[in-house]
């Protein structure tokens, strides 16, 4: 092959890698927005609702939900980086994946700790 054919087949595949990561990146943001919507409303909901201090608020819960749409990216992005166009999507879409239970987990444990507020909050009263 000659040199220019090489070049080309390298354009064409960094062009592709970056088109997946900003493809795949829209969807890795929301997750994070998620994360970041909760860590900013929940401590407020729970301070107006129920009267919890900054204290008693799930702060480890609130910040991996925002830390693992982030780290699941960069990791797919240095798995994925050497790998084919097909490959490297699959592996973000299998990080989206994860991230996607992860967040929903969490979601869960902080719905537990709400319930468990909630009974404090009425055997209180």
């Amino acid at each position: 092959m000659s040199d220019e054919v090489i070049e080309q087949r390298q354009t064409l595949g960094i062009v592709t890698r970056v088109s997946l990561m900003v493809f795949f990146g829209a969807f890795y943001a929301f997750l994070m927005w998620q994360g970041v919507g909760n860590l900013v409303n929940i401590p407020a909901y729970f301070l107006d609702r129920y009267g919890v201090d900054s204290a008693n608020v799930p702060w480890a819960v609130l910040i991996a939900g925002v830390a693992i749409p982030v780290l699941a990216y960069v990791a797919a992005n240095v798995v994925g980086w050497r790998q084919s166009a097909s490959m490297m999507s699959l592996i973000f879409t299998t990080g989206f994946a994860f991230s996607a239970m992860a967040s929903i987990n969490l979601l869960a444990i902080e719905k537990q700790i709400e319930v468990q507020i909630v009974l404090d909050f009425f055997v209180s009263q």
